[in-house]
């Protein structure tokens, strides 16, 4: 059964509070969500980028809870910054955003 996510909801782990979401990424050739973006309180640093499958569905609506501890959250890969781009289109002049490319993902 479909869940609601809502950005700004609170993301536990078994250890406690981990942050709030902050996005969502969706597989374009399915339409699911595969990873939630994680803006963590009390570690600092960038959002991270956790499976979807380490989301557990029994306190959706109230806060998303982790199958992992804070630490093993800290593991899961760093958001820096990102854009979805159609085929064809290219980043606004002036963006800044062709300096400094370290990660480019193509989908067919």
């Amino acid at each position: 059964m479909p869940e609601r996510l809502e950005l700004g909801t609170a993301v536990h782990c078994t250890d406690g509070e981990l942050g709030e979401l902050a996005d969502v990424v969706i597989a374009p050739s399915s339409m699911r969500v595969v990873d939630l973006v994680v803006k963590p309180h009390h570690i600092g640093g960038p959002a991270l980028l956790v499976p979807i499958e380490t989301a557990e569905g029994s306190h959706w609506g109230e806060i998303i809870q982790l199958e992992c501890t804070k630490e093993e959250a800290r593991r899961f890969p760093a958001i820096r910054e990102a854009a979805a781009l159609r085929p064809g289109e290219a980043p606004a002049a002036g963006s800044g955003w062709d300096v400094g490319v370290q990660d480019v993902v193509a989908v067919p």
